[in-house]
């Protein structure tokens, strides 16, 4: 893909089959001179395919970001038809995704999150009890007038040590924890496979204008969620570091 100084983000050279850095008369949906679809193709798709690069290069430059979003719509429900069954039934499907979310949250590896993230809590807690020991300590020596220097610096000690440990304690519980909320989070959301199941995983959750309440337009709100559905799909798309581009190649150049 191409869209250097203003030229056409697609030449005819761009559409071929496999997506392949090698451009040959068998995976090339354009003929050699690009004025048209490659003679050569003899499967049934691939001639399919030929006509629709044909009629995107001739007209796309025409449409507007709207208008190609809706064209991008309708091959896609092309390309869904058999994923959503004629008997779909979505009280069935959400308490299915309830159960993968459920299983995701009990994981071996949620539960070691859970579980590093309370000792460090607990550590947490117990240092705090030193310190108000410590500080009770103090107080009393302090009443009692009778402790001696050493004393003194013994229970400073084990004062300043105490606020430090369990302050170092919270922060690392904090990190777990956080860690662990992040990876359910990712999780969830790769578990997902409809829009639902995004929206129940949390996709949108926080999404400016989406929610719920007495003031919540819902108009507005689904109308966030395509824009933001649309920004999503352009930046799974938008790769110029040809980060997925399976033959490492970027801009059909080698990388630099």
């Amino acid at each position: 893909m191409r869209d250097n100084y203003g030229s056409d983000p697609m030449q005819p050279e761009d559409y071929v089959i496999d997506e392949s850095f090698v451009r040959t008369k068998n995976n090339s949906l354009f003929s050699r001179d690009g004025s048209g679809a490659n003679p050569d193709l003899a499967d049934r798709g691939e001639i399919a395919l030929a006509a629709l690069a044909e009629a995107v290069d001739k007209h796309a430059r025409y449409l507007s970001p709207e208008q190609t979003e809706l064209a991008v719509k309708w091959l896609k429900r092309w390309k869904l038809r058999d994923a959503v069954l004629a008997d779909y039934d979505e009280i069935r499907a959400s308490e299915a995704f309830a159960a993968t979310l459920k299983a995701l949250r009990e994981s071996p590896e949620q539960v070691q999150l859970q579980s590093v993230a309370a000792r460090h809590g607990t550590w947490s807690r117990l240092w705090a009890a030193v310190f108000a020991a410590s500080l009770a300590t103090m107080v009393g020596m302090g009443i009692a007038g009778s402790a001696g220097t050493v004393a003194w610096l013994v229970a400073a000690a084990a004062l300043v040590g105490s606020v430090i440990a369990s302050e170092r304690s919270l922060v690392r519980a904090l990190v777990v924890a956080k860690e662990q909320d992040r990876k359910y989070a990712l999780e969830s959301l790769r578990a997902a496979t409809t829009v639902r199941e995004l929206l129940n995983a949390g996709l949108w959750t926080y999404l400016p204008g989406v929610g719920s309440g007495i003031d919540y337009d819902s108009k507005h709100g689904k109308a966030q969620i395509f824009k933001d559905r649309e920004r999503l799909a352009d930046a799974l798309y938008l790769d110029p570091d040809g980060l997925l581009d399976p033959y490492g190649f970027r801009d059909n150049g080698p990388r630099v």
